[in-house]
């Protein structure tokens, strides 16, 4: 660009600024990783890391005090003041340039958007990543207990362009008072709707797009399509990724029944472990693969139980014949049979048509059955007829059909004490259990998180069509001494995020959720009680059930003491008051291991 180019722009800019902002103050959108803020730019504003900055912003890529942004001759004017990382301005470092309404300008990581005429929107509503899985998590249980649907969906522009503010004014007229948002990334914005399906959301949000902009949305569903706020966050950005200007707004499994899902292609590559544990169930998983006897896997949530179930259908005769998984926890109870065996026409109200079931659809092939413990009794007691007679009815019918289907069932209950409390069936168990394996937790096999990392991060740059770049020791070191309460799943999405908020060709700490960055080399919290610690306990990432919980809170809370001890067991043994054999014992049972050192 020529500078009388450069001279006609300035100029151009500076009266579209008076015209816009003729009345109003100018406003500056303030996008960081952790969130966005607003800032009214009535005196002249120094934006950086620290005070004595005007607007601060922790970010270390922000020197301390970065850029000034003043008013100019009716014009926005910004500044750089000999920052390190510079002032980008149309992708060129500036040192300064007079800026227009809707203008971006880049100080480090942090992008920062020009609104001449002011826009009606508090810095409170566009929360970070981590306050808004937060949100997600108390509208989840709500969901859950009052039985009703709960939306998150992940939004950007078609165009590619990270501006937020676009996305705003197209979105805030269709938002409900109880809809929030958060920033996933610049220029993505994910959305939390409760007591909405996804279709219906999936209206609402193509009926907001401007006449001249095209939205891309990916939507999933609790119960139907996810169950967690891991699996919500992963499966929207699962949808976002596939749509496309053709289309524009993409449903996590639609097309299939709820809770069902007909997997096809090849299953992820699979790291090769280094642990002990993850080894023996590899080890046993592919000498049953060959066999046709049922197999239970039991194990946390997000602990990979599904890629194990697909690994062991590609490794078994019936490889080239169906998989079909089922979340048993997000059918409907009434329609549980149904979706399991099919149906007749004019069974019950609403059956027009007659309808093939899973069983039927995976005819020689498998059937994963996920998360089992949530069958009602009658679908236990009509699964246990499958697997002893390979026969069952359709809903309506009289006539039984024959079947050949391996089933694959997988729980993160405690069956047996289901068992005993009368709602899961014993005899169901015993089929069931005939080849049982603990899938072990993330943090039990701390030693495969290096080689894991890599290669999820390998998959989620291929998915989001870059290069995947280099991840800095200090993340492995993170990695490592996190306790990862959402197991796999939680380590995929925290790299999937990453790999678009990434500025550079390698991930930092700063890159990271701020539950990890508290946890990098030279980071201390303030505890509840003055002192310090490494690590964030935080009650509501922990899933599962009571049982569950108590064992990981039990578990942080042993970490937690012996890091502020230095691993020194006797010492933490004398300030939890216990004895040290009972602590040995608790480190063993739990899996606590003590971060390597680099």
């Amino acid at each position: 660009m020529d500078d009388q180019q450069t001279e006609r722009l300035t100029a151009s800019a500076a009266e579209a600024l008076r015209r816009a902002g003729a009345q109003q103050r100018p406003y500056l959108l303030i996008q960081h990783r952790d969130g966005a803020l607003v800032a009214p730019l009535d005196t002249p504003l120094v934006l950086g890391r620290s005070a004595p900055a005007d607007v601060v912003v922790p970010d270390t890529s922000l020197s301390r005090q970065h850029a000034k942004f003043s008013i100019e001759d009716h014009s926005v004017c910004v500044e750089d003041l000999g920052s390190t990382n510079g002032t980008l301005h149309r992708g060129k470092l500036i040192e300064r340039t007079l800026l227009a309404h809707g203008d971006q300008v880049q100080l480090g990581a942090v992008v920062v958007t020009i609104h001449a005429a002011g826009i009606e929107l508090e810095a409170e509503e566009i929360a970070g990543h981590d306050r808004f899985v937060k949100w997600v998590d108390e509208e989840l249980r709500r969901a859950r207990f009052f039985r009703r649907p709960l939306c998150l969906a992940m939004v950007r522009r078609a165009k590619g362009e990270d501006d937020v503010r676009a996305l705003l004014q197209s979105l805030r007229p269709r938002l409900r008072p109880v809809d929030r948002l958060g920033l996933y990334a610049n220029g993505i914005l994910e959305l939390v709707a409760p007591e909405v399906s996804a279709r219906e959301l999936k209206l609402r949000l193509l009926e907001s797009r401007a006449v001249h902009e095209t939205l891309l949305c990916g939507l999933a569903e609790f119960p139907e399509m996810a169950t967690s706020t891991e699996e919500l966050v992963g499966a929207a950005w699962g949808a976002l990724c596939r749509a496309t200007p053709e289309e524009q707004a993409v449903l996590a499994d639609e097309g299939m029944p709820a809770g069902v899902r007909r997997v096809s292609g090849s299953t992820p590559a699979l790291t090769e472990p280094q642990s002990k544990r993850m080894h023996q169930v590899m080890d046993t998983l592919e000498r049953v693969a060959r066999g046709v006897v049922p197999v239970l896997l039991l194990g946390e949530t997000g602990t990979g139980k599904e890629v194990l179930a697909r690994r062991l259908h590609e490794l078994s005769p019936r490889c080239e014949a169906p998989l079909v998984c089922v979340n048993c926890a997000a059918i409907p109870a009434q329609l549980v049979e149904s979706a399991l065996f099919g149906h007749e026409k004019g069974a019950f109200t609403g059956a027009t048509q007659q309808a093939q079931g899973v069983f039927e659809a995976a005819d020689k092939g498998t059937v994963f059955l996920d998360e089992i413990g949530e069958l009602p009794p009658s679908a236990q007691a009509a699964i246990l007829r499958v697997l002893e007679t390979k026969r069952f009815c359709r809903v309506g019918a009289t006539k039984e059909i024959a079947v050949d289907v391996r089933i694959v069932a997988a729980t993160h209950r405690d069956l047996d004490v289901m068992v005993a409390a009368g709602s899961f069936r014993q005899d169901l168990l015993y089929r069931l259990n005939t080849v049982s394996l603990r899938v072990p937790t993330l943090r039990e096999r701390r030693e495969d998180i290096a080689r894991l990392a890599e290669e999820l991060l390998a998959q989620a740059a291929a998915a989001h069509g870059s290069t995947p770049p280099l991840l800095d020791p200090d993340v492995i070191e993170v990695f490592e001494r996190y306790s990862w309460p959402g197991n796999v799943r939680e380590l995929r999405n925290v790299l999937e995020r990453a790999v678009v908020i990434v500025h550079g060709p390698e991930i930092t700490v700063e890159d990271l959720p701020e539950r990890l960055r508290a946890l990098a080399p030279g980071a201390r919290i303030s505890s509840p009680s003055g002192g310090t610690a490494s690590q964030v306990i935080d009650l509501g990432m922990l899933t599962g059930d009571f049982r569950t919980r108590v064992q990981r809170l039990e578990a942080e809370l042993l970490r937690y003491a012996l890091e502020c001890e230095n691993w020194h067991q006797t010492r933490t043994a004398q300030k939890l008051d216990m004895p040290v054999r009972t602590l040995v014992h608790k480190i063993k049972v739990l899996g606590i291991r003590r971060p390597p050192k680099r």
